[in-house]
Formats: structure tokens, sequence, C-alpha cells
């Protein structure tokens, strides 16, 4: 993880947080740690970090505004991606289909993340 955080620091990835709580980021305000959260806040940001997550084998979760979302005492293993300021439209295609379509706010309009 610390070789992920590195690269993602580098990347300059808006906030890379360690062990940090998510009972901030829950409207019922409860919620252990997450490994790692990352918070872009550009759609290039989080397309580099979803490629680097990709690059290790490091499985993510995508965290909206935190509502109707019970997060457990022992917290989420692995990456939680929750958008900054901005709001960032997500959508997963292969080159063929899509695969996902995940709205993380809302302004943005939709563009692809694709798997290198």
């Amino acid at each position: 993880m610390e070789q992920l955080i590195s690269e993602l620091q580098e990347a300059g990835i808006g906030k890379v947080l360690p062990n940090e709580p998510l009972s901030t980021y829950t409207t019922w305000k409860i919620g252990g740690p997450a490994d790692l959260l990352i918070v872009p806040d550009t759609k290039d940001e989080l397309v580099s970090a979803v490629r680097l997550l990709n690059k290790h084998g490091i499985p993510w979760f995508s965290l909206g505004r935190g509502s109707n979302m019970l997060v457990s005492d022992k917290g989420i293993r692995g990456v939680v991606i929750k958008p900054g300021e901005g709001s960032i439209m997500l959508a997963l295609r292969t080159r063929s289909s899509m695969l996902a379509h995940r709205t993380l706010s809302s302004s943005y309009p939709s563009w692809p993340v694709e798997k290198d």
C-alpha cells in the first residue's frame, strides 16, 4: 500500500488519506476507517487514480455523498474513492460495451475510464 500511496501522491491526485475514518463522510456519522481514502477533485485525477489501482490490483469502492450508507465500525478494506468539491459522473467501459455507470455526484458529463 505504501508504494501505491507514493504513486498517487506523485501523480498529484487530490487527497490521499490512509486509515481515514469514514464517519466523517457519511450522513449517519458512523463508520470505521478505509485502508485508503482518495478524494480526487477532477475527472483526470480520478482516471489516474483508477488506473493506478488497476495496475496494483487493489479493489476500490466509490462513495458518493454518504447518504443511505452504513459503514461498519471495522471500516472498509481496500480503497474508497470519494469525489472532491466538484462532481464526477463515472462510466466504466470496455472497447465494445458499457460495464457500469455510476454517478459519484452529478454535474460533470459522463466519460470513460478504461483499464490499460
